[in-house]
């Protein structure tokens, strides 16, 4: 894990959904792997080989519901998909290398453990995930 300052606008480009984390533990009612789905099936794929996946609109921190939009950084905004500026500031970046969907949740559980008994405090604006060719960074908004 480390510390990073994001001094950069970055707009993402694709599909969103409202969840919780709740409704993300039982695949039946699970929206994270359908939306990835419908990436993987649109033509915005072919733009890059780096995909994102952003959270934001948090409603109650890690209990309520947010929206995840997954797309791809478009320099130019397309209104025929959905649109999140991922926003300037302070994160922790933690990553690790292999399959995307194997190392995926296993970050996602780090996180959770790391902020259970840490120093940092989230902000709940932005968090993001950066997938490239077997790497994946997440991203976790700090105050």
């Amino acid at each position: 894990m480390k510390q990073v300052q994001i001094k950069f606008d970055k707009f993402i480009t694709g599909f969103v959904v409202k969840t919780n984390n709740h409704d993300e533990i039982c695949y039946k009612n699970a929206q994270i792997p359908k939306l990835w789905k419908k990436f993987f099936d649109s033509k915005l794929v072919e733009i890059s080989d780096i995909y994102y996946g952003v959270y934001y609109n948090y409603a109650d921190r890690d209990f309520g519901d947010y929206d995840i939009l997954v797309g791809v950084n478009l320099t130019n905004l397309d209104d025929k998909f959905d649109n999140v500026l991922i926003e300037n500031g302070k994160y922790l970046c933690f990553e690790a290398n292999g399959e995307s969907a194997k190392i995926t949740p296993m970050l996602w559980q780090e996180i959770w453990t790391f902020f259970q008994d840490c120093s940092f405090k989230r902000a709940y604006k932005t968090d993001f995930e950066k997938h490239s060719k077997n790497k994946v960074e997440v991203y976790i908004s700090i105050l």
